[in-house]
């Protein structure tokens, strides 16, 4: 049976319907495409806590999620400040650093969170101090 450049198989002209065989090697096809591994826990680091959600990770086919909030465990983050949160398991980490503008505390400016090549998530805080930081802005695809 031919397929398209993407490996999704379809009949020819010629060919026969065999509907469980072609239905078979459908979702053979499709399914690394949207394989979804369910929520997986991010490494919430000392110093930091869960403020709200559990901070995780999802991959749907080649595109992954996050969810959660992140804050120290006492006090806020200080202004202007670069701090190391957290880290994305091996399976759901970025070739090449991203960076991504993400929510804080009510009325505060947004911080930055980067997440490195080695997983390691890192919170940029505005020139304000904040009592946390959003995830749900990492989305991202991966090889």
């Amino acid at each position: 049976m031919p397929s398209t450049p993407a490996g999704l198989p379809y009949p020819s002209g010629n060919d026969q319907p065999n509907v469980p065989y072609d239905v078979q090697q459908l979702a053979e096809a499709l399914d690394p495409m949207v394989n979804d591994t369910g929520w997986v826990p991010i490494d919430v680091y000392a110093g930091y806590e869960t403020k709200s959600g559990t901070p995780a990770v999802r991959r749907i086919g080649p595109v992954v999620y996050a969810r959660g909030v992140i804050g120290p465990t006492a006090g806020t983050m200080a202004a202007s400040q670069t701090v190391y949160i957290g880290r994305v398991p091996v399976g759901f980490r970025v070739a090449e650093s991203l960076w991504f503008a993400a929510g804080t505390t009510a009325g505060q400016p947004a911080a930055t969170l980067v997440q490195l090549s080695d997983g390691q998530i890192q919170a940029r805080t505005p020139n304000l101090a904040v009592s946390y930081v959003g995830l749900s802005s990492m989305s991202y695809p991966v090889d």
